[in-house]
């Protein structure tokens, strides 16, 4: 049975671990966080009975697959006199695939673009395995990124730069909407109960969109009449040039997305 090294005990890590025992795609002692930062991990230790480490070095030779889950600036120095040969899966954002092999010596390479809703088991995963990683790893693979939501791979490294620009920028895309929703609901006069009411309408229509399988331009007619209330607002979206500022956006989201992979 493999085992599993999740260096990087903050939010996006701790949800991987917690969802790697929830889905049972590893025990408690096939896991070992890894962090510099002992309260973490002491707090993860507790809550799952799995061990921990504070080395990636130490941790790198008890473990099958290692997933980095650190902050991009932290890889070099985290990585600094490490080397190694195990299937290497990383989740950090605009740091391709040869320098991953560059800095940690492994030839077996996973880049994962993930989102932030794989904290709650809802996220969506694009990956890139390089030609090194075998099919028995690439099943593992899936396992790993299904136990926190739906996953896709790419046989081109270069589209995780459009994943990156509508899944995983899209959640703060979906925020601001909502933040000025609240914001005109309040000054309708809904005040305290604002929030209440656009979160739930918000959850309910992504609920309502993932059961049904409708496809969005099809449940969007479905709650507009013709001369009624929602056709007035999306009215008002069309003349703004809705489609278009959201096409602006995510294509300004890709274009950095490529600057960061190429270190600007």
């Amino acid at each position: 049975m493999s085992k599993i090294a999740v260096v990087g005990a903050g939010v996006m890590g701790s949800a991987i671990v917690a969802s790697l025992i929830r889905e049972k795609i590893f025990t408690p002692a096939e896991v070992i966080a890894v962090d510099v930062n002992c309260r973490k991990l002491s707090v993860l230790k507790k809550k799952f009975k799995i061990k921990t480490e504070n080395s990636i070095s130490d941790a790198a030779t008890k473990v099958d697959v290692i997933l980095l889950a650190v902050k991009p600036q932290s890889l070099e120095s985290l990585c600094e006199n490490f080397s190694t040969d195990k299937l290497v899966i990383s989740i950090l954002a605009g740091t391709r695939v040869a320098k991953l092999k560059q800095l940690t010596g492994s030839a077996k390479i996973v880049r994962v673009m993930p989102n932030t809703p794989a904290a709650v088991g809802c996220g969506i995963s694009g990956w890139h395995a390089s030609r090194q990683v075998a099919k028995n790893e690439k099943v593992l693979v899936r396992q790993i990124l299904e136990s926190f939501g739906e996953q896709a791979e790419f046989k081109n490294e270069k589209m995780l730069d459009a994943v990156t620009a509508i899944s995983g920028s899209g959640p703060a895309y979906f925020f601001a909407f909502a933040e000025a929703l609240e914001k005109a609901a309040r000054k309708m006069g809904l005040g305290k109960n604002a929030a209440a009411f656009v979160g739930q309408t918000f959850f309910g229509a992504a609920k309502l969109a993932d059961i049904s399988e409708i496809p969005f331009a099809k449940l969007r007619e479905n709650v507009t009449s013709k001369g009624g209330t929602t056709a007035a607002a999306l009215a008002v979206f069309e003349k703004a040039g809705l489609t278009k500022i959201v096409e602006h956006a995510t294509l300004a989201a890709k274009k950095r997305a490529e600057e960061l992979a190429n270190g600007k």
